[in-house]
């Protein structure tokens, strides 16, 4: 075909010419690598129509350089973009391990926001990346020299997915790009994946250090004990007259009565914490005691006929099976006195042991016969003084970590502000005795005579810590427990009231403020990581890393920057529309060239080469400047 246009300075240009075509005018390349550093095919411009608003004639010396180079056409863009995405992935990784197990409200900007982010980042990246890989295959596989329909597959291939699936399955050529196409489309799922591979979990109890300040009195006012009457006697080593409780103190004993919450701000340790705070409270020293009780019992073999109780005598006996008492005492330190509360237990045990005591017979050979049982206790010394409390902080109420007072520290004692005083004054570890005297105070005693056996039983103690039921006492077998750890656990749920409360009505004088340090707990909604999901979500973006930087190989051989313009395609392939614009420039070289001209694609008359019609004349389908005639 040779359009009627207007002829041209025959000149060389670079275009996409049949390889015999090739061969003949520029002569085999030996080598592949030979052929792909030659332009896109050395040859005369055929003649042609073009844009007139342009020169028509280009001269060598004016035409852009095919100038090829490793580090000259390096594609920084593309690599520069494959590199941000290999970072985007360590990114998205290294918030996955970092949130793991932590808290969600320390993140304030949530890890699926940041992942959602970089994976969007990351589906920039690679399409920009796999774009500028494809125009390098498509050129690279022009230069080495292609089929029609390799160059078409190669194109197609990265034009769409479809493309890629359909193009994989029959071309070779073009599997790389198929490859490279099919894998950035699958490499979106990395988002889905990295955001469910974090997932939150509520209800999780998390702990954490420091240090707080709070309100816990050393030096509890005589004013929180007992009242001494005016019969009192305060002499040193004897017990003194408790009349009456302190109002701070009723109001410490009602609360312990009723077991209400005790309140303690602590918006320094979060929703719980524990620690070891100092604050009054009582020094335990316990001694072991023993004693006997007898059980009366009368042999009544002998007889005397003038007796109307058949010849047996009779005996009054009264014996205490279960008793605590409490006393206030002082000890002279000097010049100073100091308080003691005196608790003292007894009562028969379970394992207690029996005796029996014959009496010497009577003139009708009568004896009593005495069973003597052995019977427990303790003596117990308590000392106000310092004591370090293990406690726990939770939702604004304080309490004592342990049940038992073993696990708490008793320091020294406080001497001076516990001197008993006569009068109306008060006494603060008489106001404790007052309270275990109430709360404690207990006997059980059983009575024999002539008429009978009695047992009387009084107290909450007596009746809480007896063994056996009403049976059991009248015929003898009932047997007591220990109440004394009892006791002490409660005076100790007593006195820490006391310094909790007295540190709430004067924090001053009652020397309460302290800084203690704290383990704080508090529950937590935090990040569960599935390193599976996250292994998963990063392999897909590395996978399309690598299946896009095949496309890059041959940039070197390329001796201008390209594209897929259609422009420059066109050009490649000798258009003649384009015969006016330089013989190798890029697309913006072809603008610059051929100007603003506008182009149509129509039908277009030409001559039908040997072939006999009545016009002589066929038509085709061809872009041609808009105003040309058909």
């Amino acid at each position: 075909m040779k359009p009627a246009a207007i002829r041209r300075k025959p000149v060389e240009e670079l275009s996409l010419l049949p390889a015999s075509n090739l061969a003949h005018q520029e002569g085999q390349a030996s080598t592949i690598g030979e052929e792909a550093s030659k332009p896109f095919g050395s040859t005369r411009s055929s003649e042609g129509a073009h844009f007139s608003s342009k020169s028509e004639v280009h001269d060598a010396s004016e035409q852009p350089k095919w100038r090829t180079g490793f580090w000259l056409r390096f594609p920084v863009w593309g690599i520069v973009a494959l590199a941000a995405t290999v970072f985007c992935t360590i990114a998205a990784v290294l918030i996955t391990i970092k949130c793991d197990n932590q808290s969600t409200s320390s993140w304030t900007l949530s890890p699926t926001v940041l992942l959602s982010m970089f994976s969007s980042l990351s589906n920039i990246l690679l399409s920009f990346a796999l774009g500028e890989g494809l125009v390098i295959s498509f050129w690279w596989n022009s230069l080495r020299g292609s089929t029609l329909r390799g160059l078409h597959d190669n194109w197609y291939a990265g034009a769409s997915s479809f493309g890629a699936l359909k193009t994989s399955l029959h071309s070779r050529a073009s599997i790389y790009n198929s490859l490279a196409c099919i894998l950035t489309l699958i490499s979106v799922l990395r988002g889905p994946l990295f955001q469910r591979a974090i997932s939150p979990i509520s209800g999780i109890l998390a702990t954490h250090t420091g240090n707080m300040t709070l309100d816990f009195a050393q030096n509890v006012p005589a004013t929180y004990g007992a009242g001494i009457g005016s019969s009192g006697d305060s002499t040193p080593g004897t017990g003194a007259l408790l009349s009456w409780q302190a109002p701070n103190l009723r109001e410490v004993i009602q609360g312990y009565r009723s077991n209400t919450n005790m309140s303690m701000d602590h918006p320094e340790c979060g929703e719980s914490c524990s620690t070891t705070v100092k604050g009054f409270g009582l020094g335990v020293n316990c001694t072991p005691q023993k004693s006997n009780a007898i059980e009366p019992w009368i042999d009544c073999t002998g007889s005397d006929p003038a007796d109307d109780q058949g010849g047996c005598s009779a005996v009054d006996i009264s014996s205490t099976y279960f008793l605590v008492s409490s006393k206030l005492n002082e000890l002279d330190y000097g010049s100073s006195y100091t308080a003691l509360l005196i608790l003292n237990t007894t009562y028969l045990p379970a394992n207690y042991t029996q005796t029996m005591v014959q009496g010497t017979p009577d003139q009708y050979g009568m004896r009593d016969i005495n069973y003597t049982k052995t019977l427990v206790g303790k003596e117990c010394v308590l000392t106000g003084g310092i004591t370090s409390y293990d406690i726990v902080l939770q939702n604004g109420t304080v309490a004592l970590k342990y049940d038992d007072y073993t696990n708490d520290e008793f320091l020294h004692p406080i001497y001076n502000n516990m001197e008993v005083e006569s009068g109306t004054s008060f006494t603060l570890m008489g106001g404790i005795a007052l309270a275990a005297d109430y709360l404690f105070s207990s006997s059980a005693t059983f009575a024999s005579s002539p008429g009978g056996t009695q047992y009387t039983v009084n107290g909450a103690l007596a009746n809480q810590f007896m063994a056996g039921d009403i049976q059991a006492l009248a015929s003898y077998d009932a047997y007591w427990t220990d109440p004394t750890e009892y006791m002490l656990n409660q005076l100790r749920q007593i006195t820490f009231r006391m310094a909790l409360q007295a540190a709430k009505d004067n924090a001053t004088s009652s020397n309460a403020t302290q800084t203690a340090a704290y383990i704080g707990s508090n529950t937590q909604t935090i990040f569960s990581t599935n390193y599976y999901l996250v292994a998963a979500a990063a392999a897909l973006n590395i996978l399309a890393v690598v299946a896009i930087l095949p496309t890059y190989y041959g940039w070197w051989a390329l001796g201008r920057e390209c594209s897929l313009s259609p422009l420059e395609i066109a050009r490649a392939f000798n258009a003649p529309l384009l015969n006016g614009s330089g013989f190798d420039g890029s697309w913006k070289q072809i603008y610059n060239d051929v100007g603003e001209g506008k182009v149509k694609y129509k039908e277009m008359a030409e001559e039908i080469q040997g072939i006999e019609t009545s016009s002589g004349m066929d038509t085709r389908l061809a872009f041609v400047e808009e105003g040309e005639k058909s």
